[in-house]
């Protein structure tokens, strides 16, 4: 039997697993042995099945907020 070896192995490629993925990279600069695995199809995380959408502040700098994320009546 083969074995395989990694530094890190992330379970689950929706937003949260996909994020941790960048981070680590980019904390370790590329430097390492990682792995993302999924028991389904990649197109059927959670994260891409949300009815309601996923959003996130990414440039506060140019105006971005919380408050324009938010469903308000």
């Amino acid at each position: 039997m083969q074995q395989i070896a990694h530094d890190v192995v992330i379970l689950g490629t929706g937003l949260a697993g996909l994020r941790a993925a960048v981070e680590i990279c980019i904390q370790t600069k590329g430097i390492g042995r990682y792995r993302l695995s999924v028991e389904s199809a990649v197109m059927r995380s959670h994260s891409v099945c949300a009815e309601g959408g996923t959003a996130a502040m990414m440039r506060p700098e140019e105006g971005d907020g919380f408050e324009l994320h938010a469903w308000t009546r």
